[in-house]
Parts: structure tokens; sequence; C-alpha cells
């Protein structure tokens, strides 16, 4: 085996890796976010999960919305579609059967006059969840989408949507968001 090998190897594997990880979520360090009311704090424990600490129910939403994206932004797409009988624009005539399904029920409709029974709080909070998923989009707009956003059914890629306090029963607009905007060192451990 020639020393060339190994050495390729490295600077392949080192490359790669270089790649993958340039689509993780920040991790640590400080961000500014518009949108946000006073500081956040989120801090990530050992597995990864997000520990959101702030001052109001805004902030607290809009950074849930901003760590959701930024760790589940392709599932997040994958169940708007879903919700919206949309699945079969990125996976093609294999899920016509769903969309079909999806708006014979109206899952879509039904959403719409649930959204239309909410308090105007639980708007707010969605709303906020939302504007959060939608710095995420604004702040990833000029990065490499990820693989599933580049590889739909169609020949050109689709970028994500941005987020509306969707009518529809999806995760962009769930029952009990919760938020965050900056992200912190992994310092804390939590049992």
């Amino acid at each position: 085996m020639s020393p060339q090998r190994p050495f390729i190897g490295r600077v392949l594997a080192g490359g790669l890796t270089w790649l993958g990880r340039r689509r993780l979520a920040q991790t640590s360090g400080t961000l500014s976010l518009p949108g946000l009311t006073a500081s956040v704090e989120i801090i990530r424990d050992r597995w990864g999960v997000p520990h959101i600490y702030a001052a109001n129910d805004h902030d607290v939403f809009f950074a849930q919305g901003f760590v959701h994206a930024q760790d589940r932004l392709w599932q997040m797409e994958l169940n708007r579609r879903l919700a919206t009988g949309r699945l079969s624009e990125m996976l093609g005539d294999l899920a016509l059967d769903t969309d079909r399904a999806t708006r014979t029920f109206g899952f879509e409709r039904l959403g719409r006059a649930d959204w239309e029974l909410l308090p105007a709080e639980d708007r707010q909070r969605i709303e906020a969840y939302c504007a959060g998923i939608n710095a995420w989009l604004t702040r990833i707009a000029s990065r490499a989408l990820p693989p599933p956003r580049r590889l739909p059914a169609s020949s050109k890629p689709t970028p994500p949507a941005p987020s509306t306090p969707s009518p529809a029963p999806s995760p962009r607009a769930p029952a009990n968001p919760s938020t965050s905007t900056t992200t912190a060192p992994p310092s804390k451990s939590f049992s």
C-alpha cells in the first residue's frame, strides 16, 4: 500500500466531516436575532437537548421555534406538507394517495376553524414560535440546505416556505410550543 492512500483517505475524511458539520446547528457562542425582546439562553446538555431560559413567554416560544428549526427542519417541512396534502410535491406519485386522503378529510380546513377559536394569548405564542422558525430560515438562506432539501421529487431544489401561524395541524403551529434564541456552550449537565 502506498503512503499516499492513507494521506488521501485522511484528507477526504476530513473534508467530508467539515461539510457534514457545516449543516449542523450552532451549539455554542452567541447569536443576535431580530424579534427577541430580551436576552435568551439556550444550554444544550450532554445529549444535545436544548434547555431554554428567557425572561418572557414571547422569547421562550421564539427560541423554541428557532431550536426546532435548527434540529428538525426536514421533519417539520415533511409534517407541514403531510398536514396540508402537499406531500407529493416532495415525494412524487408515491404520496398522491396520502395527499388525496388528507385533503378529503379536510385537515387544513379543520385547522383553520381551530385557529379562529384560539384565545389571543395562544395565537401570540404560536406567532412567536413561527417567527423563531423564520429567523432560522433567514439565517440559513445563504448556506447549503441539508441533503433532503436538495433531493426533492422534482429536479430543482425547493427551499422551505416561511412559517406562518398555520391553521393546519402541523409542527409549525403546535399546541404548546416553547422558544429560544441564543446558544451557549454546554456548560451545564442535567440529570
